[in-house]
């Protein structure tokens, strides 16, 4: 008996070992991955008349990613869902006629509810009617949204997504949708919002709640702001910017003080908008608030009011000890000021940290006009604080076409970049130089491919990979996605395992929308000197999905983000590669200034 339990324990292990780490140990399809990295269509069109099922749809998902629109009416013969989102992902009309025959004759599982989310996303507004369908629910609740965010619309579509948002009975992705629709789109259906801010769920509250700044409605504001899901007064806040100042200003009082530095973070940003708002209550609020991006966003708004009121308070006192990320915050005060211009100049002289030097340029580009600090913030090349300066100088309201009659500086700039790493700057200096000599705007640059996957360290990434990433706020554990982004997932566990997140600082939250990290310089403005290609597959983005961050496409690099909750307008534009498996809690805290502790895998651990 000892023998035959020592065999059963061999053979298990045995098999344990022999299983497969990852879908791309099949040679055809890692090749196909390949192919979609390197954008090679011809190849790919070969897989994608396969017979192999797998192979197929493998190639046919990469077209989502690729988007050559010449491959179209190959696309449509093919029979798989997979076919169907990439005709969506071409944005482009030749999609239409293979999507509205995919509504029309598709049979097979999935088929119709893709075409109708993916025709939102191409159709025109005399074509609209294709989306009244009541038979196929979840992908009409998608393909409205899809063209609403278009601004492709009609009643008919409105009164069908307020059914669906008001109908307890319509599953909760169409309802997710249905509000969305509502809050990102122009149009509004007050009697489904008000009663779509009482669903059980909050994520499709906090989407409803986003469309009452569209109503007169302000009862139902009023109740959002006392929601015990910290997303949906972030919500609530938002939708306080078009309500009258004498309702709206003791409640934003209370949202200026909520538990939640989210909430008061977004409520700041809206009061600081609003016209009828008084300096001399954005003043107080401002020396009441404890925390430093509250304060500083309600100082710089006063100080739009009344230059004085940063003397008046001592804001901009004491500058030395503050923190590179609370410093930047005085600055974006200090330069409601135009006496305060050579301080600020002196602060870009002397700033030690980027984040520091980068809001110091663009307080100066939004506060002066004077040549010569120009000329010193592009010759001193910087990155970060060359783009708002080019972006200046194309402003057309400010006549530099007149003033600068030698460019040279701005070409010397030019020639000290490398592409792909100084990209987001290569681009604005350019335009910047063809205003000046009359030139229309260049043609958008394209990122060459740099950087292939290496492959071999794909395969020894298991699919259910997990990252923890330490922060000083708390653990967040993440499953890496290998089997649907590996050029992002390998990327990703590079940097990883050479440290390369370690002492990276959150640089950007947006209260109910983002973290953000991965910049080496700790201002967005950082990358190295390769990309990634973009990878786009069907999943969404909803609580916790982990993105990379990019210039645009196949611009991706060492920057990645989580969401706080869904954020469909994403979807398709931005890579997801991984998503948060545990310490949700601890993405919610994260504040601008947080910082990575250590990223490692799971398995180095053991």
């Amino acid at each position: 008996m000892k023998r035959i339990g020592f065999l059963i324990l061999l053979i298990t292990v045995l098999f344990a070992c022999s299983e497969k780490k990852n879908i791309f140990e099949d040679n055809d399809i890692r090749h196909i991955a390949d192919l979609q990295d390197r954008r090679k269509t011809d190849s790919l069109l070969l897989y994608l008349k396969s017979d192999n099922v797998e192979q197929r749809k493998r190639a046919a998902i990469a077209f989502a990613s690729v988007q050559d629109t010449t491959t179209i009416a190959e696309l449509w013969k093919v029979p798989d869902v997979e076919a169907v989102y990439s005709l969506g992902q071409m944005y482009a009309f030749g999609s239409y006629y293979p999507l509205k025959e995919k509504i029309s004759k598709g049979n097979a599982p999935g088929i119709r509810r893709e075409a109708f989310e993916a025709f939102g996303k191409v159709l025109k507004q005399n074509d609209i009617e294709m989306l009244y369908d009541s038979t196929n629910a979840e992908g009409v609740a998608w393909g409205i949204y899809r063209a609403g965010i278009r601004g492709v619309t009609d009643s008919v579509l409105v009164k069908e997504a307020a059914a669906i948002l008001s109908n307890k009975n319509s599953t909760r992705d169409d309802r997710l949708a249905a509000a969305h629709f509502f809050a990102r789109s122009k149009v509004v259906d007050e009697a489904a919002v008000i009663a779509a801010t009482a669903d059980s769920d909050a994520e499709i509250r906090m989407a409803a709640v986003s469309a009452l700044s569209k109503i007169k409605d302000e009862t139902t504001v009023t109740k959002a702001i006392k929601d015990e899901d910290y997303r949906v007064r972030v919500s609530a806040a938002r939708a306080l910017r078009t309500k009258r100042w004498k309702f709206s200003k003791s409640l934003f009082a209370e949202l200026l003080h909520d538990t939640n530095p989210n909430v008061s973070i977004a409520a700041a940003e809206v009061v600081s908008n609003i016209d009828s708002a008084d300096w001399q209550t954005l003043s107080a609020w401002a020396n009441e608030a404890k925390n430093w991006r509250v304060s500083g966003t309600l100082f710089e708004a006063a100080a739009k009011k009344n230059k004085d009121v940063l003397k008046m308070n001592g804001f901009s006192n004491n500058l030395s000890r503050r923190k590179p990320y609370e410093l930047a915050a005085v600055i974006n005060a200090m330069s409601q000021d135009p006496s305060r211009t050579g301080e600020i100049v002196e602060m870009f002289k002397n700033a030690k940290v980027k984040v520091v030097k980068s809001t110091a340029a663009t307080a100066l580009a939004r506060m002066t006009s004077d040549l010569e600090i120009f000329k010193m913030i592009i010759t001193d090349g910087d990155q970060g604080a060359i783009i708002p300066v080019c972006n200046a100088i194309i402003d057309t309201t400010r006549g530099f076409k007149k003033i600068i009659k030698d460019y040279s500086f701005l070409e010397e700039a030019k020639s000290r970049l490398s592409l792909p790493r100084d990209y987001e700057t290569y681009a604005p200096l350019e335009e910047a130089i063809n205003y000046l000599k009359g030139l229309p705007p260049p043609e958008p640059l394209k990122n060459e491919y740099n950087h292939p996957i290496d492959w071999a360290l794909a395969l020894t990434i298991p699919k259910d990979q997990k990252v923890l990433v330490k922060t000083s706020k708390g653990d967040i554990v993440m499953q890496l996605f290998i089997e649907e982004a590996p050029g992002s997932v390998v990327n990703f566990v590079q940097l990883v395992k050479t440290g390369y997140y370690n002492g990276k600082f959150f640089h950007r939250v947006v209260p109910n929308f983002v973290i953000q990290t991965g910049c080496n310089r700790g201002d967005g403005f950082g990358s190295e000197d390769y990309s990634i290609r973009s990878e786009f597959s069907q999943r969404k983005y909803k609580t916790g999905s982990v993105g990379m961050a990019s210039a645009g496409k196949d611009t991706e690099g060492t920057q990645w983000f989580i969401t706080h909750s869904p954020t469909p307008h994403l979807d398709g534009k931005y890579t997801i590669f991984a998503e948060v498996v545990s310490g949700m809690d601890v993405v919610h805290q994260i504040e601008v200034g947080d910082k990575i502790i250590e990223a490692r895998l799971i398995s180095d651990d053991k």
